[in-house]
């Protein structure tokens, strides 16, 4: 709907510039305006929109919910337990948002990425309360040692195989390597120093790290390499064209 600023009469947009009900012709500085306002209501129902998510919602309570548990596993109970639940909740709640944006493939590896990150921090400050404030002896090293790094590798052969595939571009194959680096490195350090990971477990800790730095750097000089090339050939023909410019002129 569109409000006539001469008669002050709403009427439908689709009929065009001329208001049926005075014929007042609508000037540039009217459709200027119109259009701001509507673009006004379209950011304000967004940003109304944004703040129902109801991924969001999800993700606030699931936040308050591991704080909660938490604080009941560390300061109330013996055993350490709300680990688990708290797993099941993260891994639910990324997958029901990777099939809901499963269409958009870049999408779904960010969000895979950040997801994995979350669950990794997640288990790396439980095993860390565990070890040094479980009443019962508990031991959740296994997380450390063996499931994330795993999970990792995993994460980064599926990157591997979408750029082999032409699914991803270079700089996005070395800004996801890049940012897992620091989250293998510190599993890494972990599992070496506080969970003494010895023989198949010390190489699960640090094949990641190995793997991300080996793709991010082969992958960085490739582009170096072929960048490179380009400036070198631009050069050669701007080279060749001042040359042939010169000989035409004599």
């Amino acid at each position: 709907m569109r409000l006539c600023p001469n008669c002050n009469e709403w009427y439908d947009e689709k009929v065009g510039d001329v208001c049926p009900n005075c014929a007042y012709k609508y000037t540039k500085e009217d459709r200027v305006s119109v259009f701001t306002a509507n673009d006004i209501k379209s950011v304000i129902k967004e940003r109304v929109t944004r703040r129902n998510n109801p991924w969001i919602i999800a993700l606030v309570a699931l936040i308050n919910l591991a704080v909660i548990l938490s604080i009941i596993d560390i300061f109330v109970s013996k055993v350490c337990w709300s680990v688990y639940p708290l797993i099941l909740f993260i891994v639910g709640f990324a997958v029901a948002r990777l099939v809901y944006c499963r269409h958009d493939g870049n999408a779904v590896m960010r969000k895979i990425r950040a997801y994995l990150m979350i669950l990794s921090l997640t288990l790396i400050f439980y095993s860390l309360v565990i070890k040094y404030a479980s009443k019962v002896g508990q031991d959740i090293s296994f997380f450390i040692v063996y499931l994330l790094p795993l999970t990792y590798i995993a994460y980064i052969i599926a990157t591997l195989v979408r750029f082999m595939l032409k699914g991803m571009g270079k700089a996005n194959v070395i800004w996801t390597m890049a940012s897992i680096i620091g989250v293998c490195l510190l599993l890494m350090i972990l599992g070496i120093t506080v969970f003494s990971a010895k023989g198949f477990a010390l190489a699960l800790c640090i094949i990641p790290v190995a793997l991300s730095v080996l793709v991010a750097i082969n992958l960085g000089l490739v582009s170096y390499i072929k960048l490179k090339k380009n400036i070198e050939k631009i050069m050669s023909q701007t080279i060749d064209n001042d040359v042939i410019d010169v000989e035409t002129e004599d």
